[in-house]
This record gives C-alpha cells, structure tokens and sequence, in this order.
C-alpha cells in the first residue's frame, strides 16, 4: 500500500534524505546544476531545507520511498539559507568544482534566478518518481499532498520552473492545472515557469 507522507523538521529521518537523494540524482541527473555536485551534497541541500524550516518534503512510499516533492515556502530564503550553510556544504562543493570548474559559473549563474522568476515566493523545488513507479498518477498525488500541504500553511499559489525542451514534465505540470506564466533564459537553457493557484 503507497503511502504519502509529509516530512518537516519535526518528523524527518536521515535514511529518508538518502533515498530522496538518490532518486533525485537517478532521475534528475542531467538536468539539474546541484546533481552535479553529487548525491552526498543533494543530501545536505534536502536536510537544510527541513531543518531551516524553509520547506518541506512530500514522499511516496512503500516498502520503501520511491518518490517524492521538494517544496520552498519563501525562494528568496533558500539561496541565504545556503549560504548561511556553507560550512556543511563547502568540501563537497569544492571538490565537485575540481572535477568539473565550469560548475562555478553555472553555480553563481543560478543565483540569479530569483530575478528570473517572481511569481510567487512558493516553489516546487523537485519532483522526481522512480521509473518503475511512474505512469501511475504518483506524481499528481504529490502535488495534491504538496497543495494541501500549503494550505495549510496559508499559502495559495506556488510555481515550478522546468527546461522547454521537457515536453512531458511541461505537460504534467499542464495537465495538473497550471498555468504557463513565463519563459526565461538560464544556464543557456530556456525555462518555463508554471504557477497555478490553490
């Protein structure tokens, strides 16, 4: 039987930032600047995230977590936050900037982002399901739990940025009520931003 949990700071478990790493880094591994920097690092981001209080984290499990959604309540905090944090993540950005040094540049190129998209303070950071598992509706539960999640907390709209090239996370996030509200420039790459309205 899934189940479909909220983690905050007053429930989290470290195996459980393990496992979300790892199917962050499984799925998401080519599209994201921070899995770059590796699974142990996505680690940390995940449990700053919770212990700062800045998000929070839907999962979806079984035997054992298979998916989950990462969302901020205030963007404009995350990238402070992770400066505030530096000395949790400094050795293991460093030495990921010694394998691949064009990762600096794509590292302060996301720090402009908040300029990018300001829609709304509340995002979802990540999303990502193990292949097995996908297909299934999960996905769309997530974002339900996530939603639910925000209301109460009084928020009623959140956004996601997604690469235009990803035709079917574009749909998805379509297909889930969204509403296309920008396209910018990062990384060389051009984004989408989704909102939608709770």
């Amino acid at each position: 039987m899934i189940q479909y949990l909220i983690v905050n700071k007053d429930n989290f478990n470290e195996m459980d930032f393990s496992e979300i790493s790892r199917i962050h880094y499984k799925s998401l591994s080519y599209r994201s600047v921070l899995t770059l920097y590796g699974e142990h690092f996505l680690t940390e981001i995940y449990k700053i995230i919770v212990e700062k209080q800045i998000g929070f984290l839907v999962i979806a499990k079984d035997e054992h977590i298979f998916g989950f959604a990462c969302a901020i309540t205030d963007n404009s905090r995350l990238m402070k936050t992770l400066l505030l944090s530096l000395n949790k993540l400094i050795f293991k950005m460093i030495t990921a900037i010694i394998k691949r040094p064009l990762l600096l540049f794509k590292t302060l190129e996301m720090f402009k982002y908040s300029s990018n998209a300001k829609e709304t303070k509340c995002e979802l950071l990540s999303i990502a399901i193990e292949e097995e598992y996908r297909g299934n509706k999960i996905g769309s539960k997530l974002l339900l739990y996530l939603e639910k999640e925000f209301k109460k907390l009084h928020i009623n709209k959140y956004q996601v940025t997604v690469h235009t090239e990803m035709i079917n996370s574009n749909n998805f996030y379509k297909q889930n009520n969204m509403r296309l509200s920008n396209t910018f420039n990062m990384l060389n790459t051009q984004w989408n931003l989704w909102v939608k309205k709770i």
